[in-house]
């Protein structure tokens, strides 16, 4: 019996254990509702911070994409919905064309041509996770949101549910293997997109999407394109702060008359995180600045991924930052004037991810002619006085401890003569 009662013990400590651990990852969803992008650059984020290292993440949205595009032109108009690490940019975030990027995942979407032409190849959408600007399907590695990641890589030109027609113009799309009414054709230019996102490592994780339901796959080469594809369902691996991860979303065109697109229904559901982003600011000393006279700069920057990788100092204020490459420069100012000093830090997620910058206005005197003046703070002159007046305190000292002991001298030859 006593065996018995510690065994139950145990298992409800267990049970207790893991339902607290459940509680403690609550899982949230936020609805962020429609957005329109309207602009030939528009872009934004959404604050919360989200942590794939407590949990897995979905990101579920409809694009209308009805109105986007240009007569005659094929793929300039462009969308990104997604994942980026805090800090990091709402275009393009991280490295440019590099596999596996650096600081997060999204789905990209572009508009093709969509001047009708029956029967030849029109009115086309594409569908592409990335994780880096300048790649697209070629860098997709996955085959299971847990991993591995795929050597040698599995995707390739050779895809299915990447391309999307509006309509029927396109009679090859229509009768391909695996053809969806409504699905891969007859869109109309609207799609539903859920992206599922996984943590493989701390700095590493997974994304899976589907588009009207429909994931993509690659044939192997030569393809035979029959469906299902060869590698089915697919996913891409992405580099990234996986504890501090923010929703982000935007259009790139050429110039407004691109059209626009609407999201509805932005909705993430997931495990909140803390926000922790990276704030740049400095100090100087002297505060009074005169020329030819040394200021010493001090980085007092914080929050963000430490230790911080790079410095960048702008002293002369020339809008270039490539003054000093140290956190805590010296610097002479060679002329009066007032001078923007400006501090560029990168701190510690990827290569380029989240980069800050601060910049001050520090007002150069000229020196006094026919001194060696420099200024000093009131703490600094009143050190400087008790050090010139420490002798002399000394001496007055010395002096009246002389006098006392030769007065008690004559007072006792007087009472004892």
């Amino acid at each position: 019996m006593k065996y018995k009662a510690v065994a139950i013990l145990l298992f409800l400590t267990g049970l207790l254990v893991i339902a607290s651990t459940k509680l403690a990852y609550a899982t949230t969803t936020i609805n962020y509702g429609n957005r329109t992008f309207t602009t030939a650059f528009d872009t934004t984020n959404w604050n919360e911070v989200w942590d794939l290292t407590k949990g897995d993440l979905t990101l579920d949205y409809t694009i209308d994409q009805s109105q986007m595009g240009k007569p005659g032109v094929w793929d300039n108009v462009w969308t990104e919905v997604g994942l980026r690490t805090e800090g990091a940019s709402n275009w393009n975030p991280g490295l440019w064309a590099t596999y596996q990027g650096s600081c997060g995942g999204w789905m990209a979407s572009g508009v093709g041509d969509v001047t009708p032409s029956p029967g030849g190849l029109s009115l086309h959408d594409k569908f592409d996770l990335q994780a880096t600007g300048g790649h697209g399907e070629g860098d997709y590695d996955l085959l299971n949101p847990n991993g591995p990641v795929q050597v040698p890589l599995i995707g390739s030109g050779n895809n299915y549910g990447i391309w999307f027609d509006r309509d029927t113009l396109d009679p090859w799309q229509s009768v391909a293997p695996g053809a969806v009414d409504g699905g891969t054709f007859n869109t109309l230019g609207i799609y539903h997109v859920v992206i599922t996102y996984h943590e493989l490592n701390p700095g590493l994780g997974s994304m899976f999407a589907t588009i009207n339901g429909i994931s993509a796959g690659f044939y192997a080469s030569p393809p035979d394109w029959i469906f299902p594809p060869d590698y089915y369902p697919a996913g891409l691996s992405f580099k990234g702060n996986m504890s501090r991860m923010q929703v982000f979303a935007g259009i790139w065109a050429p110039d407004a008359t691109y059209g626009y697109i609407v999201i509805h229904d932005l909705t993430v559901t997931g495990e909140p995180g803390v926000s922790n982003p990276l704030i740049v600011d400095f100090t100087y000393t002297p505060p009074s600045v005169a020329v030819g006279y040394a200021v010493h700069f001090t980085d007092t920057s914080h929050g963000g991924s430490t230790p911080y990788q790079s410095w960048a100092w702008d002293l002369d204020g020339d809008g270039l930052t490539d003054d000093s490459t140290l956190q805590n420069p010296t610097w002479s100012f060679l002329a009066p004037g007032d001078y923007n000093v400006k501090l560029t830090v990168t701190d510690n997620i990827g290569d380029g991810c989240c980069v800050r910058s601060v910049t001050k206005t520090i007002h150069v005197t000229a020196t006094p002619v026919g001194g060696n003046w420099n200024p000093i703070t009131m703490q600094v002159m009143q050190t400087n006085l008790l050090q010139l007046a420490t002798p002399w305190i000394a001496i007055a000292a010395i002096a009246v401890a002389t006098i006392t002991a030769i007065s008690l001298r004559m007072r006792r030859k007087v009472r004892h003569p």
